[in-house]
């Protein structure tokens, strides 16, 4: 199936009836119960957008400048006794411009404005400290030259692009030229002057080289080809489904094989936490609780909580930067191994009665450890924050054995009313939504037993551990979200989306995934999964990836073997980068 370029009505919406369930979470006065049209392929396709897609990309390099940040804050604290009025306002200025460029990547703020933010930051910092026999003069110069750093390998990544995009030689003798004025001035301690030349160096390459989202599906297919037994694709523009196909099988069968589909449902593995994430923030948003707020009052009042759980908040929860952590005998804290899942109620009591080692919850723009059980802990906050804790205990026995399915039951209503109907899309549950005839099975495309190929030909009931994994969604169905998210308020708002973004909630770490998520423009918003079952190693591997302009891809590949796991993503990357082209 393909689609091309599919007819918008705008954004408004009539909305119906909801789900079962939504009469209670609208009695608590959270939310009005609300649905939202048929929205299926073929007819209109997703949300669309107001503004024109950007014609050039935003390349910040965001870390740089956190790092910048994160120093001058710590300076100016320091030295706060010793500073001015007159420095200590310009200081603000500049952490207020910084903050604002780092949460700026991967929107569609022009280059031209993420510029300007640098050179109003670095003349803003010229004036703090310029004496140079002032003691901090040195260390104020040294993060000048961090910023102009920053701008040059924004410019540098864009010539990279403008190079293998083919552009004439005497274009890039010219961005060449640009860059090499940059190098001289910053050389030479004028960082204006070497900001005004890498931004004229930017100007030139952005306007030398384009996406072209066409060439971009085809580079997506070719690195397929022959690598997966069968997998599905969505790829949106402007908020609206650009393409959709799906190649090979998505189960082998007698007399017939069934064929892949965009619109088939699988098991998405790990891309399950940046869904779950969004139920989570918008449950936030709805009960006005903060993403700095710590969990502990919100889990259930008879887990036993370890030392030092009240310093955990949401933000931590969702960036793996907790210092949770899940061992080899279910509870190991300050191990950080990520080792086992840890997403069963009991294995999750464990975990928090454990408590946490304070030195292991980690600062943003470190690597952090990858632990399931601090997105499977959603599968309970949610539904204490939305339902109560006592309309959930008075639904388990005596023993609390049924605990799992209680908190899992409310969790997948939740999560469909929250984040599913939201985007007019059907309720649905970590659990298979075909008949086991129907589901899409899973293969090691290096096994070439045929009888040996099929492997666990019901991927799973997850509803006990929904959370960190689970879900059964489509690519279209995926891409729906993603196109939700970005392009309106219907998931959670413009405030609770920058949040997200800027701290990762919910999106793959790029410290600790820079070989799947670094690209030319900077390091993607992705998430990926993987799953492998059996002696035959048969298995999924998706991702889903939200790029700086206005493109969002989804793949889903119902085997091992080929390009899949945490590769997913990279390959997403590289499809992407490989689509700019000289005009």
């Amino acid at each position: 199936m393909k689609i091309k370029r599919i007819k918008v009505h705008g954004l408004s919406q009539t909305l119906g009836p909801c789900m079962a369930g939504v009469a209670l979470v609208a009695a608590l006065g959270l939310i009005s119960p609300v649905g939202a049209r048929d929205l299926s392929p073929g007819r209109d396709q997703f949300v669309g957008i107001v503004q024109p897609a950007a014609t050039t990309p935003t390349a910040v390099a965001a870390s740089v400048l956190r790092a910048v940040h994160q120093d001058l804050f710590a300076w100016s604290t320091t030295r706060a006794a010793s500073l001015t009025p007159a420095d200590r306002d310009q200081l603000k200025s500049v952490l207020l411009i910084l903050r604002q460029s780092v949460a700026a990547y991967g929107s569609e703020t022009p280059w031209l404005e993420q510029f300007d933010r640098l050179l109003r930051a670095s003349k803003s910092l010229s004036k703090v400290a310029m004496s140079p026999s002032h003691r901090g003069h040195a260390f104020v110069q040294r993060q000048r030259q961090q910023l102009s750093l920053a701008a040059r390998e924004i410019a540098a990544q864009l010539q990279r692009v403008a190079t293998r995009a083919g552009a004439p030689s005497y274009q890039l003798q010219q961005l060449q030229s640009l860059l090499r004025a940059g190098d001289l001035a910053l050389a030479r301690g004028n960082h204006s002057l070497a900001l005004h030349h890498f931004g004229g160096a930017t100007d030139f390459a952005a306007n030398v080289a384009t996406f072209d989202i066409d060439l971009f599906e085809q580079e997506l297919r070719q690195r397929m080809e022959d690598q997966a037994v069968g997998y599905s694709y969505a790829i949106v523009r402007n908020g609206l489904l650009y393409a959709a196909d799906g190649e090979g099988i998505a189960r082998r069968g007698n007399p017939r094989n069934t064929l892949q589909s965009p619109n088939k449902p699988m098991y998405i593995a790990s891309i399950a936490k940046t869904i779950s994430s969004l139920a989570m923030l918008r449950t936030l948003q709805l009960t006005g609780v903060s993403l700095d707020a710590s969990i502990s009052s919100y889990l259930p009042s008879y887990w036993a909580q370890g030392s030092n759980i009240s310093a955990i908040t949401f933000r931590h929860l969702m960036s793996h930067r907790s210092g949770l952590d899940v061992g080899a005998s279910g509870a190991s804290p300050g191990a950080q191994t990520g080792g086992v899942s840890g997403q069963s109620v009991q294995t999750l009591r464990n975990v928090i009665a454990a408590g946490i080692i304070p030195s292991n919850m980690l600062d943003e723009g470190q690597a952090t450890p990858y632990v399931n059980a601090n997105f499977a802990l959603l599968r309970v906050l949610v539904p204490v924050m939305l339902y109560g804790e006592a309309y959930h205990t008075l639904q388990m026995d005596g023993a609390m054995s049924n605990e799992d399915e209680v908190y899992s039951a409310s969790f997948s209503e939740l999560t469909s009313l929250l984040v599913f109907e939201a985007t007019g899309m059907a309720p649905t549950a970590c659990q298979p939504r075909e008949t086991p005839s129907q589901q899409t099975l899973y293969y090691n495309i290096n096994n070439n037993n045929m009888a040996d190929l099929l492997d666990h030909a019901i991927a799973g009931n997850y509803q006990r551990v929904c959370g960190a994994t689970g879900f059964y969604l489509s690519a279209v169905e995926l891409a729906r979200v993603l196109a939700y998210l970005r392009h309106s308020n219907h998931i959670v708002n413009a405030a609770m989306r920058s949040e997200m973004n800027a701290s990762r909630l919910g999106w793959l770490n790029p410290q600790s995934f820079a070989a799947q998520l670094d690209g030319d423009f900077g390091s993607y918003r992705a998430h990926g999964g993987d799953s492998n079952s059996g002696s035959t190693a048969a298995g999924a591997a998706t991702c889903m990836m939200d790029y700086p302009i206005q493109v969002q891809a989804v793949l889903l590949i119902n085997s091992r073997g080929g390009p899949g796991g945490a590769a997913t993503c990279a390959l997403l990357r590289d499809a992407y980068d490989a689509a700019w082209v000289a005009p």
